[in-house]
């Protein structure tokens, strides 16, 4: 099949392109809503309203310290009032941002075709509509990523060095979103070859990054003394946690065995991306377009594949970059452009019905994510609910059961007085504060909930009913979605 550009003119069905695509995301996303989980939400929250009540407090927990989440998350609690919707409003946006971004360079590679086919793969895939209603960092780093390359390719493309100089501070987006993350600057350098004959082009980008670092430092300054306290404070965990006691995974094959053997997080995308460089042989050496596309998008997805799969961050013992299924979200823009360009290569019909395939199952995928996650959490919910509804008394159960209380009671009705809610790990390690907290005139409940006492769950977990307890009332899991029923 020949490669038709596109014609001037095309500008208005570019913007009715993205106004169907977007809606149509928004509203998956929207019916697939994942919500607070209890996990590093928590934190997020918290230093969002912090930020926009003007609370810039010191702090030794990175979570609280990612200002690429906490500052516009913040803006937003600040225009709309706190509330953990509100607060999801950022990584939200980012992933139509990302969606959007896709849209536009295989719109600039090859025609608007292949722009359909890259947005609607990446807006379609399971793992991103799953990130996309998470209150965690995970979607607005690879909004940055993502923002980057596009950027650059863009800023190569004109000779912008305007556009070159933003691409540099969305770099620096990706270090003050996500600091682990900065090691994907390393997939930058290969991108250095489009410049051959340019370099002083490449300034801006230095530029623009090495603001943003001095910005973070000088606030980090400001609230902890020392300009590469967030350095420190990460390095120190990798090396007590990762490094020296071996927790974490850092499998080299382990973002494959996702790709093209566990599909929950991916869809059909690692299996297009591998016929798409198949179609690429065919088609790259007639085509100028795509030949230079093909190897950009190439370039970027390999590079962040071999630099978050075997990048080093220690050598005795020999550990490769910490893994974890949520960064897959990292690289699933340049494989939904390659996957795009690959499709509009081939015959419209055969194209359209393999899109339409991915799509439908990357959406039914991104429905069972849900599923998953609100079912991980509806006793916990059901729990606070009872909480609510018995304000005097002291409930003892898993570590979720503790941490999502406080934001069930915050989506439901902050003002409302409500019952204790502490973990079982908690009673063990602080039995202080256990003691203070308890009204010997208020009730104890113990709660089994067999869904989530073993996460984080310390070293004497509870997992069976102790002979001195009694049953007093099964809870109904609460807040269940779309996906469970």
């Amino acid at each position: 099949m020949a490669i038709t550009p596109d014609l001037p003119g095309h500008e208005i069905r570019w913007t009715w392109d993205l106004v169907w695509i977007l809606g149509l995301a928004l509203s998956v996303r929207l019916m697939a809503y994942n919500g607070a989980f209890g996990s590093d939400d928590s934190t997020y929250i918290g230093a969002a309203i912090d930020v926009a009540q003007g609370t810039w407090a010191p702090s030794n927990y990175n979570g609280a310290l990612r200002y690429g989440f906490n500052i516009p998350a913040g803006l937003l609690v600040w225009l709309f009032g706190p509330s953990p919707f509100v607060v999801n409003l950022w990584p939200l946006l980012c992933s139509l941002l990302e969606v959007t971004a896709v849209y536009a360079v295989a719109v600039s590679m090859i025609n608007r075709r292949a722009g359909i086919f890259a947005a609607a793969l990446l807006a379609s895939a399971p793992l991103h509509i799953a990130v996309a209603t998470r209150i965690h960092a995970d979607p607005v780093v690879s909004m940055f990523v993502t923002i980057s390359f596009t950027l650059l390719w863009f800023g190569w493309r004109t000779r912008s060095l305007a556009l070159l100089f933003v691409c540099g501070l969305a770099m620096g987006g990706i270090f003050w979103t996500k600091e682990l993350v900065a090691v994907t600057w390393l997939a930058f350098l290969p991108m250095l070859w489009l410049f051959r004959g340019r370099w002083r082009e490449t300034l801006p980008v230095f530029a623009g990054v090495f603001l943003m670092l001095v910005l973070h430092g000088v606030i980090m300054t400001l609230l902890n003394g020392h300009p590469l306290h967030l350095v420190n404070t990460v390095l120190g965990a990798v090396k007590s946690n990762f490094i020296d006691q071996q927790l974490g995974e850092d499998a080299a094959g382990y973002y494959l065995r996702y790709l093209f053997f566990d599909l929950r997080h991916t869809g059909l995308l690692g299996f297009l991306g591998v016929v798409s460089v198949l179609v690429f042989n065919r088609r790259i050496a007639v085509s100028g377009a795509l030949r230079t596309g093909a190897v950009f998008v190439l370039v970027w997805l390999l590079g962040m594949l071999l630099v978050l799969s075997v990048f080093p961050v220690s050598i005795a013992p020999l550990r490769f970059v910490m893994k974890q299924s949520n960064y897959i979200s990292l690289f699933m823009g340049p494989l939904a452009l390659l996957a795009g360009l690959g499709l509009a290569t081939m015959p419209c019909r055969l194209a359209y019905a393999v899109a339409s395939i991915s799509v439908g199952f990357g959406v039914l995928l991104g429905f069972l994510q849900q599923a998953d996650y609100r079912v991980f959490t509806a006793n916990s919910k059901a729990l606070a609910e009872w909480a609510i509804a018995n304000p005097r008394d002291l409930f003892i159960g898993s570590t979720n059961n503790s941490r999502m209380k406080g934001l069930w009671f915050k989506q439901q009705d902050s003002a409302s007085p409500h019952g204790t809610v502490m973990s079982f790990t908690d009673v063990h390690d602080k039995p202080a504060e256990f003691s203070a907290t308890r009204d010997r005139s208020a009730d104890l409940y113990a709660v089994l909930d067999r869904q989530t006492m073993n996460w984080v769950s310390g070293s004497t977990p509870v997992t069976e009913v102790l002979p001195c307890w009694h049953l007093v009332q099964r809870l109904k899991p609460t807040d269940l979605a779309l996906g469970n029923q």
